[in-house]
């Protein structure tokens, strides 16, 4: 458990376990009230992860996968809190409606690895349009995205995630074991995407806590450790570039999207 956690936030004292570095005001935050559904449902998923339990359609889904992604993820979960919002009002919030949440983000994740999320294409907002509400029927897309729906989608994208939820659904799986109610005292504050940064490798937010300092040119190949060679990113991050450069480890990254 420690080490979950470990990887959802960084500790004051170095662990030895790279962070995620998931924001806490988008990813369990609010209206400034922490979120213990979406900390629930995130804890799940990066547990599945770190077991090497998390599969889309017998594919494994690895930390690198996730990085892959990140930044996808945290735009639909910001562009989209409907999801969030009807999934803990249907089945409860805590114990009782996490399990139902990590779907919805499940399904981002998968739809993430599917395609490039881009709502000025209108193919890919249709796309996810259709995914979600024939994956979720019960979240209501009359208020925030129906109205826009008017050309073609990915009709395999749409099978895809639709297919992938339906083999995750409670009725197709044994019940997962339940997870204590992990709270945290952390700083209330109303998230504004546009006032953060971000991180040069994987596009995700950053979220100062939780960076590490890192090289742009590795001083493996004479790089210096001056301010303008420096960059803050992600603890798993700065693992997985470890000597490699910031275009080098990117390739690495996005060379290797399904889109």
């Amino acid at each position: 458990m420690r080490t979950i956690l470990c990887r959802i936030a960084t500790p004051v004292k170095n662990a030895g376990v790279p962070s995620l570095g998931l924001h806490p005001y988008l990813y369990f935050y609010k209206d400034q009230r922490f979120q213990i559904t979406s900390f629930l449902a995130w804890f799940s998923i990066v547990y599945e992860i770190h077991e090497s339990r998390m599969q889309i359609h017998h594919r494994k889904i690895s930390f690198n996968d996730f990085t892959r992604v990140h930044r996808s993820i945290e735009f639909l979960i910001a562009n989209f809190p409907v999801a969030t919002t009807e999934t803990v009002g249907k089945f409860g919030s805590g114990i009782k409606g996490y399990d139902r949440l990590q779907i919805v983000y499940k399904a981002f994740i998968c739809l993430s690895l599917e395609m490039e999320v881009d709502f000025d294409d209108e193919e890919c907002l249709n796309t996810f349009i259709l995914s979600m509400s024939k994956a979720f029927k019960y979240i209501n897309f009359n208020e925030f995205y129906v109205e826009r729906f008017l050309g073609g989608y990915d009709d395999a994208v749409v099978k895809h995630v639709v297919g992938y939820v339906e083999s995750i659904s409670p009725i197709s799986r044994p019940k997962p074991k339940a997870f204590s109610a992990l709270t945290k005292s952390l700083l209330k504050h109303n998230f504004v995407v546009g006032n953060h940064n971000f991180c040069l490798i994987c596009d995700g937010l950053i979220y100062l806590d939780s960076t590490e300092s890192d090289h742009r040119i590795a001083k493996a190949v004479g790089g210096q450790g001056v301010l303008e060679n420096g960059l803050l990113v992600h603890p798993i991050c700065n693992r997985m570039k470890s000597d490699l450069s910031l275009e080098e480890i990117r390739a690495d990254l996005f060379g290797e999207l399904l889109y």
